[in-house]
Order: structure tokens, then sequence, then C-alpha cells
């Protein structure tokens, strides 16, 4: 887990109840990229649009070990680029320690992790605004999370 932790979040609970966690900056980010990679065509253009960290991103996920080939089309390779794992939400986005707090700590057989209850959902946000964190709900953060 980083040491300087994002305390800015949004959440947004899913079909199944739980709420999903990720900092705003992240999340604006995602978005702001999922505008512009439309209008890519081929991989020198999506190189062009982006900063050399957003870039290096793409790279390492879409391009690599392949040679860059700027002209090469993208193919609709980045139709859902970036998005953001649920396994986040406890690796980089809150503390174990609050998570403890607030959550359910599950382990099966292909994954274990946290889920957060939206049953639960004054407490949690009053937990992690003890733990100064800011918690702003946003509909469509959904869209970005996968398993």
């Amino acid at each position: 887990m980083t040491d300087k932790l994002d305390r800015k979040l949004v959440y947004y609970t899913d079909e199944a109840d739980n709420m999903l966690f990720a900092p705003k900056a992240l999340v604006e980010e995602a978005f702001a990229l999922r505008e512009v990679l439309p209008g890519c065509a081929t991989w020198g253009d999506v190189r062009a649009a982006l900063t050399d960290e957003q870039f290096a991103n793409v790279s390492e996920r879409f391009i690599h070990p392949r040679e860059f080939e700027a002209e090469k089309a993208v193919g609709g390779e980045l139709d859902d680029w970036p998005v953001i794992y649920y396994h986040q939400i406890a690796d980089e986005f809150i503390p174990e320690s609050v998570l403890q707090q607030i959550g359910t700590e599950y382990s099966g057989a292909l994954d274990s992790g946290w889920t957060l209850s939206a049953y639960d959902e004054d407490e949690i946000i009053q937990t992690l605004e003890e733990n100064g964190f800011s918690c702003e709900s946003r509909d469509d953060l959904g869209e970005l999370f996968r398993l």
C-alpha cells in the first residue's frame, strides 16, 4: 500500500449492494481518457494524445513487449480502458486497518478480499471520514470496475 493515499474518494453501490471506492482524481482521469481514446485511430494518435505517464501505462498494458508501431491501428484494444480492479480498493485505496473496521473479509478458492455492504453505508462513510477520507457518491463509477 502506498504511503501517500489519496483521501478524496468517490463511491458507488453495485448490483450486489457492495460499495466500491476509488480516488476521485483517478476516476476523473480515467473518464477523461475514455473521452480522448476513441478518437485515436493509430498508436501514434494515442501517443500524441496522452502524457508520457499515461502513455507508459498504455504501453505496458497493450504494446509491450512488441515494438511500438506508430501507424499500427489501435483496433478497439482501448475500448474499455482504463479500468479499476476490485482488489485495488484494499491493495491501494483504503488501508487494511480501516477495512477491518468497516468491511467483511472473505476468502475463497478463486479470490479473497473485502466486501463493504451498502446496508452499512452510513457507518462506512462515517468511519472513513473519521480516518481522514472524504467520500462522494458517483453513479457512473461502476463503469470502470472489473474483477
